[in-house]
């Protein structure tokens, strides 16, 4: 009976705390977050999960590293890594065990990735309990440096995007004015148009009138010569 028994590991565990990253999760625009999920899956969602201690540390002496799950006598509880990796939504090259550990990784590759000089984090680059590394601490605070300048950025793009926009909105109101310009000078000249032809109206109205004046005049005058030979012939 004995020989059939697992030998088992206690574990204290310890709740780590994730108020820096959920921090660092909120400063990540949109679009960083959605290539972070096509990259590593919805491992952020972790950072909102409730996790209990003291049910962890009762779990930690049935999990079985091999098999990668928790096992009890006669039945399996809980899920294999394979699987939360599927709930995750990880992608299929990254779905397999983690086996970079113990890997050396090379200062000048790190440094890039990190954005910062070699020279820097090997400064920063320190041994504990036999495991070489960087502090959290120090990646914080790379981090933090980040966000500002990327804040920083932004509110300089901000700036520049305010001040074309003023810039555009002086233009337009210089357009605007311009134009409000333009429609008046249109609608006085539309005005002096209609008064032109108003005059133009009046006057063939007073050519007309004129006409029928002289034409009139004409008349009487040959009216006034017929009488006139009329009268002399009658005294001849």
């Amino acid at each position: 009976m004995d020989s059939n028994k697992r030998k088992t590991l206690c574990i204290k565990a310890q709740m780590l705390d994730v108020q820096s990253l959920k921090v660092f999760q909120d400063l990540m625009p949109n679009y960083v977050q959605r290539k972070f999920m096509l990259k590593y899956g919805r491992i952020l969602d972790l950072l909102g999960v409730p996790v209990k201690v003291d049910a962890i540390t009762a779990l930690t002496p049935f999990y079985d590293s091999p098999l990668r799950c928790f096992l009890f006598k006669d039945f399996q509880l809980a899920l294999m890594l394979e699987e939360f990796g599927l709930y995750l939504d990880l992608p299929e090259d990254r779905r397999g065990p983690y086996i970079g550990m113990g890997k050396k990784l090379k200062p000048k590759k790190l440094a890039m990735t990190l954005g910062i000089s070699p020279e820097d984090l090997l400064l920063h680059y320190k041994e504990d309990n036999n495991i070489k590394g960087l502090k959290r601490g120090y990646l914080e605070g790379i981090a933090q440096r980040l966000a500002d300048l990327k804040s920083y950025n932004l509110e300089q793009k901000d700036k520049h995007l305010l001040e074309s926009m003023e810039e555009a909105k002086t233009k337009r109101s210089k357009r605007q004015k311009t134009l409000r310009g333009l429609f008046s000078v249109g609608i006085e000249l539309e005005n002096l148009n209609k008064q032109l032809k108003k005059s133009q109206k009046r006057n063939q109205i007073w050519y007309k009138s004129y006409g029928s004046y002289l034409d009139g005049n004409t008349k009487r005058r040959r009216m006034c010569k017929k009488l006139e030979w009329s009268c002399l012939k009658s005294h001849l």
